[in-house]
């Protein structure tokens, strides 16, 4: 039921898009891609100095209003991350959802594909997804969208968001494997909504609760099958020249299915990410489209484990860091230098960290 839902929203936007007038409003269209040139600066496995260009990320979009109280979007997404000639591409619906505005005072309704209501904020607010990932997504605590519905309330003023939102669980990347629902409550709020330079701050927070999207021929779920996720951020802004963001996130999930009591099983994470970006210049002449940035993610994999190597083990921190800029409207482009450490437990008797030192030359295209 799930995909024949996908499929017929996204049949409708691509009759919408061919310009069938069965559907009055107005439609845009874009595309964005992603490519980039990394270097291995040590061995990684593959040799120091191993390199590869790659165009690894694609997106077709398409907005449609059909008026002021109803609008759609179709997000259609193509990724291809390795380096192989081997590799494939994947091709996913990553959003194709409706929206009526106003179904309550301050409150929008959406249903369908589309994406976590911290995943989008985060992201626009980091603004180098070419670059790097948001932390949650990346290290694979959260799915960047998934099918469901979501009420989302604008509180008057322009003080902030309050929002709940039911969704499948899965993500838009596989299937659903169980029937139970997962909920987000999430809001945001922005202390001075009428200043004109410090208008974007905000001080965010969801608290994610659900069920596992289990494989691997799993019977079923007992009472002690959980994934729970929380996290807090805020954000710093003035105007587009600085932007400064941290968040801490609490993690625990329980894959049990066979009705065990025992808590040690529970795996328990926490972690944290800072990051921020400052623009040369404010003046309209080409440094204003120059930017340093900086994004420092690290956590802890098993807080609770009984042993100190268990603890350790899957420990990682991520530093990246660059220097972007926007030659032209809607093409950018960064140098980027990255550090990856990840502890790995070797014969359950030591702790080694295996470090990736990486160069990465990165663009984005975006065509509407």
């Amino acid at each position: 039921m799930k995909r024949i839902c996908q499929w017929l929203l996204a049949v409708t936007f691509l009759l919408t898009f061919t310009g069938t007038k069965v559907i009055a409003g107005e439609t845009t269209v874009g595309a964005e891609v992603h490519a980039h040139w990394m270097l291995h600066l040590n061995d990684q496995d593959l040799g120091k100095n191993f390199n590869y260009f790659n165009v690894h990320r694609g997106w077709l979009t398409v907005d449609h209003t059909f008026s002021d109280k109803y609008s759609a979007n179709l997000i259609i997404e193509a990724n291809n991350s390795g380096y192989s000639a081997s590799n494939s591409w994947d091709t996913h619906l990553r959003s194709a959802y409706f929206q009526i505005n106003e179904v309550l005072p301050y409150s929008n309704v959406r249903f369908g594909m589309h994406g976590l209501l911290w995943m989008d904020k985060v992201e626009s607010v980091w603004g180098l997804r070419y670059v790097d990932e948001v932390s949650l997504h990346k290290l694979g605590y959260l799915p960047r969208a998934d099918f469901g519905a979501s009420l989302i309330g604008n509180c008057p003023g322009g003080f902030g968001v309050l929002a709940v939102q039911v969704l499948n669980g899965a993500g838009y990347t596989q299937t659903e494997l169980n029937k139970y629902k997962n909920f987000a409550l999430y809001g945001e709020f922005h202390p001075f909504p009428k200043s004109a330079d410090w208008s974007e701050v905000a001080v965010l927070g969801q608290y994610y609760m659900g069920y596992p999207n289990m494989t691997g021929g799993v019977p079923g779920f007992s009472e002690n099958t959980s994934m729970d996720r929380t996290q807090l951020g805020f954000i710093i802004k003035y105007r587009k020249w600085l932007t400064l963001y941290s968040e801490y996130f609490m993690t625990e999930d329980d894959i049990d299915a066979v009705n065990n009591t025992d808590d040690d099983i529970i795996p328990e994470a926490n972690g944290f990410t800072v990051f921020g970006r400052l623009y040369v210049a404010t003046s309209e002449k080409w440094l204003s489209r120059v930017s340093v940035f900086g994004k420092y993610e690290r956590v802890d994999k098993n807080k609770n484990a009984t042993s100190p190597l268990a603890q350790d083990d899957g420990d990682a921190r991520f530093l990246t860091a660059g220097l972007a800029y926007e030659p032209v409207d809607n093409i950018e482009m960064a140098v980027v230098l990255r550090r990856d450490t990840i502890s790995e437990l070797i014969n359950n008797v030591r702790i080694e960290e295996n470090e990736a030192n990486s160069l990465m030359f990165t663009m984005k295209a975006y065509i509407k």
